[in-house]
């Protein structure tokens, strides 16, 4: 997806988003399975099962990638595409992530 593209789709949302507000009522969901140790099993929407491990000094095998590295890794997108994006007058600067985890035992 060009930039150009991305900011389309950007501003296709903004608009809709204003139009009806209840549009912006996304969820974001993930559903995690505990495997073995601090190993566990995650899936998200259609796409591939995945496994999410810590290294050996905090107690896993590193199998995979932990949880600190894949937000890392998340963020990286969303300051480099929607960031730029931003007209300057809005005066749009990263100063604080907030996340958010909810959790429900089953």
């Amino acid at each position: 997806m060009s930039q150009a593209s991305v900011r389309t789709a950007l501003l296709n949302t903004i608009e809709g988003i204003k139009n009806n507000p209840a549009m912006s009522g996304v969820v974001f969901r993930a559903d995690t399975a505990w495997e073995e140790d601090v190993r566990c099993s995650a899936k998200i929407r259609d796409f591939a099962p995945f496994t999410i491990d810590e290294p050996l000094e905090l107690g896993g095998q590193d199998s995979a990638a932990n949880p600190v590295e894949l937000v890392l890794v998340a963020w990286a997108p969303a300051r480099r595409s929607c960031t730029p994006l931003m007209p300057r007058s809005w005066r749009f600067r990263w100063k604080r992530y907030l996340l958010r985890s909810v959790a429900t035992w089953t």
